[in-house]
């Protein structure tokens, strides 16, 4: 079971790993009752699914996007996020692991190192960044919106203030998006994270780390600089 959440009608929904399963719940009655697996050919993985703002619930299955009415429990496959999705070193089969939606009502959302949006209106997708960078050598530096596969995807965050992607590695480091720029930006952390941010959406983002709060300003992330503490 990797996402769980409430549909419009008052339903629990469930996505599954490994099977690709959405099941449905009934929290009066207890009942649980399986929907199947979207129509989608990829990974059979559901690491996330969103409920927007228009009732529909959207999902991945691998990478491919769907779209479940809640009314009818129907799922529609909605395509393939385009791109390179596998990352090198890494064995990770091609997987969406986050989607939240934008204020204007896109879904934006990653793979294992690509961020990308989907326009329903449009019917489109479109890759927006390849997060995998390099050192001056050449030599691959993990920096991915998320990068704990295997131990369960933190998952990244949209502040509206900015209008950019954020998102905390493990070892503390913010990888972030801008998209009125669309340009990316890194800031190493010193603070190993073993638990999952919070969320200041105004301006900033925050997280916990055992004892220790710490803060990272977006301007200051841009430039490189260690958090306040």
């Amino acid at each position: 079971m990797r996402r769980v959440l409430e549909g419009t009608d008052g339903l629990v929904y469930i996505g599954t790993a490994y099977s690709g399963l959405v099941y449905r719940l009934d929290p009066d009655s207890g009942e649980v009752t399986s929907i199947g697996s979207p129509p989608v050919e990829s990974t059979p993985w559901i690491f996330w699914m969103e409920l927007a703002r228009n009732g529909k619930i959207y999902g991945a299955k691998g990478v491919g996007l769907f779209e479940l009415e809640v009314e009818t429990g129907e799922m529609l496959s909605l395509g393939l996020v385009p791109g390179e999705h596998q990352t090198p070193l890494i064995s990770s089969a091609p997987i969406v692991r986050c989607i939240h939606e934008l204020p204007d009502g896109s879904l934006i959302g990653d793979t294992n190192r690509c961020l990308w949006r989907y326009i329903p209106d449009e019917a489109r997708f479109e890759v927006l960044a390849d997060m995998l960078s390099f050192d001056d050598n050449g030599v691959l530096a993990q920096s991915l919106l998320v990068d704990d596969f295997g131990t369960g995807a933190r998952g990244f965050f949209h502040l509206p203030g900015p209008d950019a992607i954020l998102s905390i590695e493990s070892d503390g480091s913010v990888n972030g998006y801008s998209l009125a720029s669309k340009e990316r930006f890194h800031a190493r952390g010193p603070i190993p994270l073993p638990s999952g941010p919070a969320v200041d959406p105004e301006r900033d983002c925050w997280y916990f780390s055992s004892d220790v709060v710490a803060r990272y300003e977006l301007e200051d992330a841009r430039k490189g600089a260690k958090p306040n503490r």
